[in-house]
């Protein structure tokens, strides 16, 4: 597994999980026990499966970013243990790719640059006039 390493000498995950239950304090425990730093937590979110997974048909989806000295090898048997957790992935984050895609959209909302998706007005509205226009061309 390549490791993103950022200036303090630590590595910085992202455990995305699905969880049964609302409660992530065992999955906190469990990254606070191989001394992982929780940097930053995505609320969980009631999701509806496409499918059954263990069972269940809705469970809550959150994301947990941390960093940690250790290697996260053992991580995913321990977190498997954990009977709340129907699914999880743990991401390795590249620091210095976000940092420079958040420099990129500051200077370009700086420059005053348009969003790259383009704004297309509703085709299927159109004014009194066009509405009059289309009409004399089919009557004449």
């Amino acid at each position: 597994m390549a490791h993103i390493i950022d200036e303090n000498n630590e590595r910085v995950y992202e455990l995305t999980l699905t969880s049964e239950t609302e409660d992530t304090s065992k999955t906190k425990a469990v990254l606070a026990k191989r001394g992982a730093t929780i940097v930053s937590e995505r609320p969980l979110e009631k999701i509806k499966f496409a499918y059954p997974i263990q069972k269940q048909g809705y469970a809550f989806l959150g994301a947990i970013r941390f960093s940690s000295v250790s290697d996260v090898d053992g991580l995913s048997k321990e977190l498997s243990q954990d009977g709340g957790l129907l699914r999880f992935l743990v991401n390795v984050v590249d620091t210095k790719l976000e940092a420079e895609l958040q420099q990129l959209r500051a200077s370009r909302a700086a420059a005053g640059a348009r969003p790259f998706r383009k704004e297309v007005a509703d085709p299927s509205v159109l004014t009194n006039e066009a509405l009059e226009k289309k009409i004399e061309e089919i009557l004449n």
